[in-house]
């Protein structure tokens, strides 16, 4: 569950409602990195606050202040939080705790992309064929390692260009 999703829909998406799936999704699709399904868990609640999104302008959320950076970040075994950290934090974090989050934003006529994504991502009919197939939904294995390997690349990018910005100014 995305707790303040609805006011970040409110809020957003009453001026650019695509921007505000986008930043939905990205949200639910690191979330699912960090609980990954499992059929013990389907009937288990995750609880996200985006409480450090849902009153900002899309802008601050796409273009964070300089030398910081959107993370998803575990505060329990149910919990997570958004929140703004600086770029100096990437070396200390650990990634089976804490996902990048990047919003980015889509050209206009991929709305119906986005928002496929975001169905996608959790629609009962994805699941379901994911666990038939045996796709990287378990916590161990290639998943976890796909998904640190995945932010850790993020990470390098990220501080390579907090580095070179610090330089040139």
């Amino acid at each position: 569950m995305i707790y303040y999703a609805p006011a970040l829909m409110q809020k957003i998406g009453a001026v650019d409602p695509s921007s505000a799936l986008q930043i939905l999704a990205e949200v639910y699709h690191q979330a699912r990195e960090l609980w990954p399904f499992s059929s013990k868990d389907a009937d288990a609640t995750v609880t996200v606050r985006i409480d450090a999104l849902k009153e900002m302008d899309v802008a601050k959320i796409f273009e964070p202040e300089a030398g910081h950076f959107w993370v998803l970040s575990k505060s329990s075994s149910k919990d997570a939080m958004v929140v703004l950290k600086p770029v100096l934090d990437l070396q200390s974090m650990t990634w089976e705790e804490n996902r990048i989050l990047t919003f980015t934003h889509k050209k206009k006529n991929n709305k119906a992309k986005t928002a496929a994504r975001f169905n996608m991502l959790f629609s009962r009919s994805y699941r379901g064929h994911m666990a038939r197939s045996g796709s990287n939904l378990t916590r161990s294995g290639s998943n976890l390692g796909r998904s640190s390997s995945t932010d850790s690349n993020r990470a390098s990018k990220l501080l390579g260009s907090f580095t070179s910005a610090r330089k040139s100014s």
